[in-house]
């Protein structure tokens, strides 16, 4: 039997597989646009297309996006450039007129 002033037994519930944990929270089309520096019609394109970041939909009006995806999202697109020899670019050489019309008349 169990005592009368026994403290209860403490009840752990883990969330629902479809709500995203406490600690990654999810946000808004307009929130994660502003995260990300675009305008929401911008985003809601991107998602239309599927190149955009990875996002939830919980029904047909219903997308949030998680914050740590649109991190990674952002640190998918990042470009660290490269460096080249120090000097000048190499260009191609301009043409003046009268080569251009030299190179017609051989061509024909």
């Amino acid at each position: 039997m169990s005592e009368p002033n026994s403290t209860p037994t403490e009840l752990h519930f883990s969330p629902k597989p479809s709500q995203p944990p406490k600690s990654d929270p999810s946000l808004k089309t307009e929130e994660a646009a502003a995260v990300l520096g675009v305008a929401p019609a911008t985003l809601r394109d991107w998602k239309c297309q599927r190149i955009g970041p990875a996002f939830v939909q919980y029904g047909p009006h219903c997308v949030r996006y998680l914050e740590s995806d649109l991190h990674k999202f952002i640190a998918s697109k990042r470009v660290v450039p490269y460096v080249r020899e120090v000097g000048r670019k190499r260009r191609a050489p301009v043409q003046t007129t009268s080569q251009s019309v030299l190179l017609l008349r051989r061509a024909n």
